[in-house]
């Protein structure tokens, strides 16, 4: 797993002082949780991932201040670093996970309210390839913390179903 939190100092409004030092919590956190695609990991997609965050940083159509962004990039099982054969239910297991895990980071850093205000969590899931099946999976099926649920899915070069997937790979059409 790959984890990067940034402030979102720009965009119309400013980041109170108090805020960008971290003595403060921003009004919202935004939490992407990326799944790679079959043949990658995550180190190479990094640099696909980073201009988002630099997008929305210098965003200066909404007023984003103040705003955190965390990217979790969650290497699943049999992928990258992580140990174990990749397997539908295992996948699924994986990504539920993840969102959980988001879950305790969100509320080990901002507590549950007896410390002051907490900052919105915002949950966006954003599947490649293979991993927009994991992505729209969990976001259609996924047990998910009632704290935490799914406010937007992106979808990068998605498949529409296995057999297309398999006929664009293999335009000779010798399968059946």
């Amino acid at each position: 797993m790959a984890v990067t939190t940034i402030p979102l100092p720009k965009g119309k409004g400013s980041v109170p002082a108090a805020v960008a030092d971290g003595k403060e919590a921003p009004a919202a956190h935004v939490y992407v949780l990326y799944f790679q695609g079959n043949a990658s990991s995550i180190p190479p997609r990094l640099p696909d991932t980073s201009w988002v965050l630099r997008a929305v940083s210098d965003s200066t159509a909404v007023n984003l201040a103040p705003l955190q962004l965390t990217f979790v990039c969650l290497s699943y099982r049999g992928f990258w670093t992580s140990r174990g054969r990749p397997s539908e239910r295992g996948l699924r297991i994986d990504a539920e996970a993840g969102v959980q895990w988001i879950a305790e980071l969100h509320e080990s850093k901002f507590g549950n309210g007896d410390r002051g205000p907490v900052p919105v969590p915002i949950l966006l899931v954003w599947g490649q390839s293979i991993g927009s099946g994991v992505a729209t999976n969990l976001a259609a099926t996924g047990r998910l913390p009632a704290t935490m649920p799914i406010k937007g899915l992106i979808l990068e070069t998605p498949f529409l179903s296995v057999r297309a997937m398999l006929e664009t790979l293999y335009p000779q059409k010798w399968l059946p």
